[in-house]
């Protein structure tokens, strides 16, 4: 019989060294392996991995650059400590499965959310050249999936798999929380957001984030990355603000975007003007100027 998996054992642990069977859809390690080494499964095929609940550890790029990997299901939460990188590159990953609801214990919540962030990507959106580079190489290609399911028990919560550096360090906390045992008792219910009970963007940034240019540029971001409805609100809603934000860090090219979205009045849209030509967003002017024409047109036809 070909041989599966290569390990290393003594008295208290079992290290899965090297995996062999990395064409299989679907990998199952079985029960008294406490470790997963480092690259055990780099570059795997497979669609699906099951761990046991007696894994403890899983160490650096365990799991990296498996491409075809879509759901990896952990059968306890024993886990204490996880590596560097652990699921990075995984980029069709759309499920992360826990047997039960987490308990409130700092190590608990350190070792998921390292788990979590290395499946995550970040978009920098405070810097225009970063932001032209990230989000062109965003809409050039097509992602099998743009949000990641994660779960625990009967608990679930679905998360965004781009956001940028502000809210990929409150995800972590929000997702964790989301999935607790006793969510009802313990966490106020304004805590979590993106659930797979309908919260929208619009409730988690009004509860979680206070600062007014991260709100606006987080919610520019999950709009062109899901189309979401409640990001377009918060972004009707909030157009003159952006605005202002976007002009004053002289974001030439997300306030074109913003233009180009054609959510703003004649009113707003003049308000922008001013504000693109007194910061030299000469771009974000013409798209302005364009749709202040466009309005004046429309006008004349009714």
């Amino acid at each position: 019989m070909e041989k599966k998996f290569e390990y290393i054992q003594n008295i208290t642990d079992k290290l899965l060294v090297k995996c062999y069977c990395l064409d299989e859809k679907k990998i199952v390690v079985e029960g008294g392996v406490t470790m997963i080494g480092p690259s055990a499964f780099f570059g795997s095929k497979t669609e699906e991995i099951v761990l046991p609940g007696s894994i403890e550890r899983i160490y650096d790029k365990a799991f990296m650059r498996c491409e075809s990997l879509e759901r990896i299901a952990i059968g306890g939460n024993n886990l204490e400590e996880i590596g560097d990188c652990v699921l990075n590159g995984c980029v069709n990953l759309q499920e992360i499965s826990f047997a039960s609801a987490f308990e409130l214990e700092k190590e608990a919540f350190q070792v998921f959310s390292r788990l979590v962030n290395s499946c995550i990507k970040t978009y920098y959106f405070m810097n225009a050249d970063k932001a032209v580079a990230k989000m062109k190489q965003v809409f050039t290609k097509k992602h099998r999936n743009m949000t990641i399911k994660v779960s625990a028990g009967k608990k679930e919560i679905v998360i965004p798999r781009y956001v940028d550096t502000t809210s990929k360090t409150l995800l972590g906390k929000i997702a964790f929380n989301a999935l607790l045992e006793g969510l009802d008792e313990r966490t106020p219910k304004e805590d979590i957001a993106f659930d797979a009970n309908g919260w929208t963007l619009d409730e988690f940034l009004t509860h979680n984030v206070n600062d007014a240019k991260c709100c606006f540029l987080t919610a520019m971001e999950f709009y062109f990355l899901e189309k979401d409805k409640s990001a377009l609100q918060y972004l009707k809603s909030h157009a003159t603000e952006g605005c202002q934000i976007l002009t004053t860090e002289k974001e030439d090219y997300l306030m074109t975007e913003l233009v180009k979205m054609d959510i703003m009045d004649e009113k707003e849209l003049n308000y922008a003007m001013q504000a693109a030509i007194d910061n030299g967003l000469t771009t974000a002017a013409a798209y302005i100027l364009n749709s202040l024409d466009k309005k004046k047109k429309t006008k004349l036809k009714i």
